[in-house]
Formats: C-alpha cells, sequence, structure tokens
C-alpha cells in the first residue's frame, strides 16, 4: 500500500486480492472504503477480488449476473467478478467492475469460456448504463492478449481501451515483472468516461518491477499496475 500511496490513487483493484481481513486492514491504515470480491460460484475460489477508494461505496455485487440463472454455472468466473457503485467528490455514481478471468493458454474450450465470462460482464455493463450510472470501467486480469477474439468482443461491446483513448503506444506489456512479454491487463471504460480518460501507463517502475542487476530485488507482484487517469 505504500508503494501505492505514492501515486495517490483514488480507485484501487486487486485481482488477486489478499483475503477480506488483510484487504480491511490496509483500507483502514489509509482511511479508504473496500468491497471484497469471493471467488467462484460458492465463494470458495482461490483468487478474490478487491476495490478500494476514498471515495463513497453506496452498493456492491458479487458475480452481478443480469441473468441470475447463470450465477449457477461451475465453469464462469472461477476466480472472480464483481462491482461496485462509487460516489465521485461531483455526486456522480460510477460502476467498477473488478474481474479475473479463466486462465490464459491457447486451448479451445479456455478461450470460450473466457468469451462466455465477457459476454455475461458485457450485459451487466449495459444494465449498470441503461439503470444507474453514465461511466462504467472494467479492470483487472484478463487472461488474453489484445490479438484475440475475446478482446475485439470488449470493442464490439462499445467498450474503450483506455490505452488507445490516452495515445499510448509503447510499453504495454502487463506481465511479468521480471522480463514482459505479454499484456493481459486492462482499464476498459465505457459511457460518459470514455472522454474523460487524459493518461495510462503501466507501472514498470520501483518495486512493481524486478532489477535483475541487484540480486536481493524483488517485485510485489508478478503482475504491473496498469493506471489510469481521467478527468471529473
Amino acid at each position: 500500500m505504500l508503494e501505492l500511496a505514492l501515486y495517490d490513487p483514488h480507485i484501487i483493484n486487486f485481482s488477486e486480492s489478499a483475503k477480506e481481513f488483510v484487504v480491511a486492514n490496509m483500507a483502514k491504515y489509509i482511511n479508504y472504503n473496500y468491497v471484497h470480491f469471493t471467488g467462484g460460484k460458492n465463494g470458495l475460489g482461490n483468487y478474490p477480488g478487491s476495490i478500494l477508494t476514498p471515495f463513497e461505496i453506496v452498493y456492491s455485487e458479487n458475480r452481478p449476473f443480469v441473468n441470475k440463472e447463470a450465477n449457477d454455472s461451475d465453469e464462469l468466473f472461477t476466480r472472480h467478478w464483481g462491482k461496485a457503485y462509487i460516489r465521485l467528490p461531483n455526486g456522480e455514481l460510477i460502476s467498477v467492475h473488478s474481474a479475473h478471468l479463466w486462465p490464459f493458454n491457447k486451448e479451445k474450450k479456455d478461450g470460450e469460456i473466457r468469451l462466455a465470462e465477457i459476454d455475461e460482464i458485457l450485459k451487466s455493463i449495459d444494465y449498470d448504463l441503461k439503470h444507474n450510472v453514465k461511466s462504467v470501467l472494467l479492470q483487472g486480469d484478463l487472461n488474453h492478449a489484445p490479438d484475440t477474439p475475446e478482446y475485439k468482443k470488449y470493442i464490439d461491446g462499445g467498450m474503450l481501451d483506455t490505452f488507445d483513448k490516452a495515445g499510448v503506444k509503447d510499453n504495454l506489456n502487463t506481465v511479468n515483472s521480471i522480463k514482459l512479454t505479454r499484456r493481459i491487463d486492462y482499464i476498459f471504460a465505457k459511457g460518459k468516461i470514455q472522454n474523460q480518460v487524459s493518461d495510462h501507463r503501466v507501472l514498470f517502475e520501483g518495486n512493481f518491477r524486478t532489477n535483475n542487476d541487484d540480486p536481493m530485488s524483488y517485485a510485489l507482484s508478478d503482475h504491473l499496475p496498469v493506471l489510469m487517469e481521467f478527468e471529473i
């Protein structure tokens, strides 16, 4: 948290979160609110998620399927998926989705599971925009590269890759923190906020990366944080 605090973040998303009591202690330490999303259908997965923010969390939901019957699936969102409605300082609500999709590899079935997960996320995002908010963010470890059908599905669904809005062309890879080889972590936006993105970068710096010239060096995660700035 001390390393993140250097950037004064107002919405923090953990895709592979610590347990809730740890997140609660972190939030208390920096005087933030938080919500914790359990993994898997029965909350027994090993990859929970969390959102922390100094702003008011008005509402949160774990596995926010529009079609509640889909929540019975044993295949979808074995890691986690959740959302929180956050009230910004200007009074507007923003919906923030935290997701960790099915693992990255090239098996056909695995791609099909991710595509099915993305379908459900897009339905939930559209529901948010039609009923409760003007802006939605999707953040997380989405476990696919940009040259995949999964990525195209977001774009076809009207989502903005905020890297593109910020005009970022270089240093896009997010894993791993020792040697960057691919990009699987994203922040997507839809709604009003698409026109408010001002910056976006991968934090290959500080304690988020490993210095290969220092045998005592270590990184806080095998993934690099993705930082987005938007104007209210």
